[in-house]
């Protein structure tokens, strides 16, 4: 596991983590995956873990909330409440 120290039940800092299904989690069908988010952290080379999203993360999947490498994590992160329920529409 060289080069992978991240725990699969990292939490984001001091918030719950959403479900698979309030992000639209599913198969990627495109260049958007899970395994280029900016999101997203590996424990290996084909499962992960998220920074949003509770739960074990294929690299192959990808959810609604896809962000490009190196954007800002705090802006995609507040729109959450505890309900696991994004609070503004297509979210």
């Amino acid at each position: 596991m060289s080069g992978y120290s991240h725990s699969l039940w990292r939490s984001m800092e001091g918030k719950e983590k959403v479900s698979k299904a309030s992000v639209n989690y599913r198969r990627a069908d495109g260049p958007r995956r899970c395994g280029n988010c900016d999101m997203f952290y590996p424990v290996s080379p084909l499962i992960g873990s998220c920074e949003l999203v509770r739960g074990v993360i294929d690299v192959q999947d990808r959810c609604g909330e896809w962000a490009r490498i190196g954007s800002a994590r705090k802006s995609r992160t507040e729109g959450y409440d505890e309900q696991n329920k994004p609070k503004s529409p297509g979210g």
